[in-house]
């Protein structure tokens, strides 16, 4: 189905983005999990599945599941197939198992990442940033860390360089604020290149093929 292909390229071509974080992945996926959603019991609006049931309309086909569409939509059954499936229940299960590939394209663990980035994102204060990323810090580069760490967000906030404007409203661009506002040495600084560095595991050999091919 040439409508859920679309999505899946779209993913897979935001997957590839080498200035892309896992946050704005997830938040691609969901749309690409909605979308598809939408297709459950009716075809994409505009898409090129609604474009065909327009063109058997005009042709007097009246039923998405009689024999009349199936022989349209395939010339021929396959001959490994003994029980005669209609193409309606076809469909439903082509978008189900598309769902659901993509609804699990992150694990877990990797879920809960996403979630401490985006507060540590979101936050607007040095309380709420320095408690979005002290576990983080503290697991990365030690207890040492955390009041370094410290010292560098009260600092960023001091002389007004955080929070990132409100214009400035996409995940990753947040992230390249920082660290440009950021001294590259500091356990901020490396605190925001570890969270860009991040590539979700089913991404990882999209992109590796892609800055191959390039």
């Amino acid at each position: 189905m040439m409508d859920i292909l679309r999505d899946i390229e779209k993913l897979q071509k935001d997957s590839q983005k080498s200035k892309i974080i896992m946050t704005d992945i997830e938040l691609s996926k969901k749309v690409a999990v909605d979308s598809i959603t939408l297709m459950e019991n009716e075809p994409y609006p505009g898409g090129n599945e609604e474009k065909l049931m327009i063109c058997l309309a005009d042709e007097n086909i009246e039923e998405t599941n009689t024999d009349i569409v199936e022989e349209v939509l395939r010339e021929r059954r396959n001959y490994f197939v003994s029980t005669k499936r209609y193409w309606s229940a076809v469909r439903k299960e082509i978008v189900l198992s598309c769902k659901e590939f993509l609804s699990q394209r992150l694990t877990a663990h990797q879920e809960n990442i996403i979630e401490r980035m985006n507060k540590f994102i979101e936050a607007r204060s040095s309380i709420e940033t320095i408690q979005a990323g002290r576990t983080d810090v503290l697991n990365l580069f030690g207890e040492h860390a955390v009041s370094c760490f410290t010292d560098d967000v009260i600092s960023l906030y001091a002389a007004d360089k955080l929070p990132p404007p409100l214009e400035i409203n996409n995940s990753t661009a947040k992230m390249y604020h920082f660290l440009q506002v950021s001294t590259q040495s500091s356990i901020f600084s490396k605190l925001v290149q570890s969270f860009i560095s991040l590539t979700p595991h089913c991404a990882g050999p999209e992109r590796a093929v892609s800055v191959i091919r390039h």
